[in-house]
């Protein structure tokens, strides 16, 4: 298990200015830990051959936030391992979170947008996010399932 203090720790050169240092192999095994990034292959390329299908990719669990029974992630990239890590360092129930809805700049579906508000650590109406384009998609998804239930089908 990883701790803390195996991730982000203080550095105080010969000046005494103290510099924060993130261990990023380190931030990485704790996120994969703790099923914040998931580790999966590239299946679902139709246009890659069957050895690079086979290569690995990293997402951040975004399930269920735009979408309810949706398997989701947001891919990342070694450089972003740091801007996670404030993401999570901040808040770790809804830091990681955050940090998908700013890389899609999208907002979550309305349970998951009010549970945030409702923690007060993030204000999402300040954010320059656009609306969740999944709502449209689930409620005529809702709509076509209603009407076949109405005439029997």
């Amino acid at each position: 298990m990883v701790s803390i203090e195996e991730i982000c720790w203080k550095y105080i050169d010969t000046n005494n200015e103290v510099e924060m240092v993130l261990e990023e192999h380190q931030a990485l095994a704790l996120f994969i830990q703790e099923e914040i990034i998931l580790i999966n292959t590239h299946w679902y390329k139709a246009d890659w051959n069957k050895e690079q299908k086979k290569t690995l990719s990293m997402g951040v669990n975004c399930s269920d936030i735009f979408a309810w029974g949706c398997a989701d992630s947001e891919t990342i990239y070694l450089k972003d391992i740091d801007t996670l890590w404030q993401y999570y360092s901040k808040d770790p129930k809804w830091g990681p979170t955050l940090w998908c809805i700013n890389k899609r700049k999208e907002l979550p579906q309305k349970p998951v947008y009010k549970n945030i508000q409702a923690d007060g650590i993030w204000n999402l109406d300040k954010l320059p996010l656009q609306t969740n384009h999944y709502n449209k998609i689930c409620k005529e998804q809702y709509e076509k399932r209603k009407f076949k239930k109405d005439i029997g089908m």
